[in-house]
């Protein structure tokens, strides 16, 4: 059963029209949490998911996996967080609220990974978003080779829906992306792996398609705007995570995977596009508030 399947709909409060969502009580929320590295920039990791659940107007919570030192173009350091209290944060987030969608980013090691397994299986039964994060932009390693190991041999197994791009794709799957015609079998391979559906984004490449495969099916998913022909060409710092998250957002909120995947495309097109320059740094950084205009009125 895939994502698209699990028939996650919004859940449907008797609240009388306009009550201002403040005064709404905990039965109407819908929580979702990002388990992820916290990046000091915000750009992306923890602090950015929750940015970005806040636009489908669903509850963010975080736990976070490692601190990182970076500026918008490079991670300079990490330091891995403490087990235990991932372990713990955790299980007390899943035994206080009904949290509806998991979306995990940076790992750092296979310690996480051991700490999801233990915990998930058991205590979660919402849908689970892995975006598989190996190195950063510019290509530090973000990951141990264990961590690596783990996420490939018991993190896919439980996941919905991974959203590598192009690089972290080839390398999962252990055979290089050269061109569109290799999407298909590399996405193939990937669900193999055990997670129910693959969406690997193009990273620009490929005329700015992604390419999506639910178990059973491929589609191509189109540029949604003028994105390519844009004079905004610059790195963008965060758009892995932005797009994870708008995907899982979209999928708590009822939509079927082809329908959220290529909402969750368009939004990140935005986001790209409405993006912001900081003095000094090559790569930009996103604004929520400028892409919240974007989210449509059915979300």
């Amino acid at each position: 059963m895939n994502s698209a399947q699990r028939n996650v709909t919004r859940p449907s409060p008797d609240v009388p029209a306009g009550m201002p969502k403040s005064e709404r009580g905990d039965a109407e929320r819908r929580y979702v949490l990002s388990f992820a590295g916290l990046d000091n920039t915000a750009g992306a990791g923890l602090l950015a998911d929750i940015k970005t659940f806040g636009l489908f107007d669903l509850y963010g919570m975080g736990i976070p996996t490692a601190i990182t030192v970076q500026t918008p173009d490079s991670v300079v350091d990490v330091s891995c967080c403490s087990t235990d209290v991932m372990r713990r944060s955790l299980e007390m987030t899943l035994e206080s609220c009904k949290v509806l969608g998991i979306k995990t980013g940076l790992l750092g090691d296979e310690a996480a990974i051991d700490v999801l397994e233990s915990v998930l299986k058991t205590r979660f039964n919402g849908i689970l978003v892995v975006d598989p994060i190996l190195h950063s932009s510019a290509g530090k390693q973000l990951i141990t080779a264990q961590g690596r190991l783990a996420m490939s041999e018991k993190l896919l197994l439980m996941a919905d829906v991974i959203t590598p791009n192009v690089d972290e794709a080839g390398l999962l799957a252990g055979s290089a992306i050269d061109s569109r015609a290799d999407l298909p079998e590399c996405a193939k391979r990937l669900c193999e792996l055990g997670p129910r559906s693959v969406v690997i984004t193009g990273s620009g490449r490929f005329g700015g398609e992604d390419f999506l495969f639910d178990g059973s099916e491929g589609h191509f998913i189109p540029e949604q705007t003028k994105l390519a022909s844009s004079s905004r060409k610059r790195p963008v710092h965060g758009t892995g995570c932005f797009y994870s998250a708008s995907l899982l957002s979209l999928l708590v909120l009822g939509k079927g995977l082809r329908e959220a995947a290529t909402e969750a495309k368009f939004l990140t097109e935005k986001a790209i596009l409405t993006s912001f320059k900081v003095k000094g740094y090559k790569s930009r950084l996103i604004d929520h508030s400028a892409v919240r205009q974007f989210i449509s009125e059915g979300v």
